[in-house]
């Protein structure tokens, strides 16, 4: 009802001065992403992902009906086969999401639909992993949009509208403050496991095996393995922010700061994401040594990560007997509404804080990337270096279990007839880095050579074979020493962490964008008239309420006329919803509207908005039932048959 994305935000920030460190002593921690700036609804610069994937050759939208197809076309884009899907996708049919009441009282037969890219193809293709998440309900013929934006380094919301049969789907920028009243974090959000309101619960699928073996492409059962997927992305793609947050406060104005944590991020990408060198006297001093001293400065209370997870909710766990609307009921407990306190805060003085930069800055590289810098060095000339180990053999059954040790290499495996595995390798003063696949070529001695491509130490250099003598017990290491040249390529470190601003410090090709069309929002036209009540309310609660969308409810859209009967028909949810802010949060049924503290947003609006304006709201609209009904509202009374079952606030045949 109320501006409850600034609303919730600043609970949040709240509730971290009030129950993180005590406010009378500590710094309070800072937000790696602020949840009270909700940002513009179009982009700031450039454009989602979701429109790089769905605008055809003459620039418009085209967005493939039914929605197994749109899954089809994003599976292509990402250069993934169908043997090998980089999407996972579950269906929810009584979830928490706006259009949690669209199938009613057919739950069962039209579940959502919610859809994350989860892996990358090695193929080239979009970059989608992390990036990109869909939730469709049939019966809204409406696609919820979550995808990132390279250039502006944020996630976007957008709707596609009108998308069923017959149709020509509607792609615009969603109301951006709606969203993030459950989306805190600014992107994706997901339950903790065991994910019960997901088909990967027995009873859930159960439900839904009426609709045969799979619904829109999407298998009706489903083990944990699939919410867990999601529930994964979702937790990297939130990661998105905390590292961009490093990189600028962190890093601030020292270029060598930021040069040397992207050079150790292609370390760690090249070796497997095993390690990188983080003993070098130049991490150490310009990374290590200024992240440390930057952070005490910029968030000396700590930095809070942002908190993707929303309580596990059983779906099924309803009062006997209910039937309709009251399936959709959501204790306020449960509600994505309430305000999440952070993920974990990370303290200034806390050693890991490097490591977390290198890691962050290392997911923005796809395999197209890595694969570029790889071929690059491939052409490099390079000194050679072999080390030599002594080794100790234990026959096994066809083959030899072998550790070899020196000053300079040290290393263990298995080898079997053509494979062999390294459970380890470490060079020099260098990490463990463990689990390489071999293969052998026999001869007097045995030739190991990396399986699958080149084999990257922390240090970036390559391992090109391993030579084992089982006779002289001893073996001999080759190592490429070329990344130092490569390292030398990177130039021009930029101050925004955007992907194609690394991939031009790396050098790397960036395939040619087509030309997108101007991102489009949906604006509500301002009423010429309106009622003192539409008035009051209009100051509260228009920024999520005076909308095209009748969800959240926009009771608010439209003339004075169409205002005061949408009113009239939402009191007794509006009467509810008030009160709940007026009671004990264990007493709550709902959450309350508006959330706690929204007066205290800073909003020129709001800010008197205390405990006498939500009771002056109440009164308004107590007073509008009276004349409607010609009697007060009672809480009790309204609530006796769940408030689920109230009137709903839009009449059915509102526009």
């Amino acid at each position: 009802m109320f501006n409850i994305g600034r609303a919730c935000a600043l609970l949040l920030s709240l509730l971290l001065s009030t129950t993180l460190p005590a406010a009378s002593a500590e710094p309070s921690p800072k937000w790696a992403i602020d949840p009270s700036s909700v940002g513009s609804n179009l982009p700031p610069l450039g454009h989602s992902l979701f429109d790089a994937i769905t605008v055809n050759a003459q620039g418009k939208h085209q967005v493939p009906f039914p929605f197994s197809a749109l899954i089809r076309k994003v599976e292509d884009k990402a250069g993934c086969k169908r043997a090998n899907p980089c999407t996972t996708a579950v269906l929810i049919p009584l979830g928490r999401s706006l259009q949690r009441t669209s199938a009613s009282p057919e739950f069962f037969k039209y579940p959502r639909a919610v859809l994350a890219v989860t892996s990358e193809s090695k193929a080239a293709g979009l970059f989608l992993k992390d990036r990109l998440y869909l939730g469709y309900q049939e019966k809204a013929d409406l696609i919820e949009v979550i995808s990132y934006n390279e250039e502006a380094a944020r996630f976007e919301f957008q709707l596609v509208k009108d998308y069923r049969s017959g149709r020509t789907p509607k792609v615009v920028y969603a109301n951006r403050a709606v969203c993030i009243a459950c989306h805190q974090n600014h992107a994706p959000i997901f339950s903790r496991q065991v994910w019960d309101e997901t088909n990967a619960n027995p009873r859930v699928s159960a439900r839904l095996s009426g609709l045969g073996r799979d619904y829109n492409g999407i298998p009706i059962k489903r083990g944990i393995d699939a919410p867990n997927a999601i529930d994964d992305t979702v937790t990297l793609a939130n990661q998105f922010s905390v590292t961009q947050m490093l990189w600028r406060g962190g890093c601030g104005e020292n270029a060598r700061c930021r040069r040397s944590a992207l050079i150790a991020a292609i370390q760690f990408r090249l070796s497997g994401e095993r390690g990188f060198d983080d003993a070098s006297a130049e991490f150490r001093e310009y990374v290590a040594g200024t992240l440390s001293a930057n952070a005490r400065k910029a968030w000396p209370g700590g930095l809070a990560v942002p908190n993707a997870s929303i309580p596990n909710r059983d779906p099924l766990a309803q009062p006997k007997g209910a039937t309709g609307l009251a399936l959709t009921h959501v204790a306020a407990a449960l509600e994505p509404l309430l305000p999440r306190r952070p993920q974990a805060v990370w303290l200034a003085s806390d050693p890991s804080l490097p490591r977390r930069l290198v890691t962050g800055i290392a997911a923005l590289l796809s395999n197209t990337d890595l694969n570029a810098i790889q071929r690059g060095m491939n052409s490099m000339h390079s000194n050679r270096q072999q080390l030599s180990v002594r080794c100790r053999f234990d026959k096994v059954r066809a083959g030899h279990r072998f550790r070899c040790e020196g000053d300079e290499a040290a290393f263990e495996g298995k080898m079997v007839d053509r494979e062999a595995s390294l459970d380890w390798i470490s060079i020099g003063a260098g990490p463990k880095l463990r689990h390489h696949s071999m293969r052998v070529t026999a001869g007097r001695t045995k030739m190991l050579r990396p399986a699958g491509g080149a084999m990257r130490l922390h240090d970036g250099n390559a391992v090109d074979r391993i030579e084992l003598d089982v006779a002289s017990e001893s073996a001999k290491v080759t190592i490429w020493e070329d990344f130092a040249q490569r390292a030398k390529r990177v130039l021009d470190v930029p101050e925004e962490l955007t992907r194609p601003a690394l991939q031009a410090a790396l050098s790397v090709a960036v395939p040619t964008q087509k030309l997108l069309p101007p991102a489009r929002e949906e604006l509500e036209e301002r009423a010429t008239d309106s009622t003192p009540e539409a008035r009051l309310f209009h100051r509260y609660c228009a920024i999520c309420h005076r909308t095209l969308e009748r969800t959240p409810p926009n009771f608010l859209h439209g003339d004075a006329r169409r205002v005061m009967a949408a009113l009239k028909h939402c009191a007794p949810r509006i009467f509810v919803r008030l009160t709940m802010g007026q009671l004990p949060s264990a007493a709550r049924e709902k959450t309350p509207m508006p959330p706690p503290f929204a007066a205290r947003d800073g909003s020129p609006d709001v800010v008197s908005m205390q405990a006498n304006s939500v009771a002056e709201l109440k009164a308004t609209i107590a007073d509008v039932m009276q004349k409607d009904t010609g009697q007060a509202p009672v809480l009790e009374a309204l609530l006796a048959k769940g408030y689920e079952n109230l009137p709903p606030c839009l009449p059915v045949e509102t526009p």
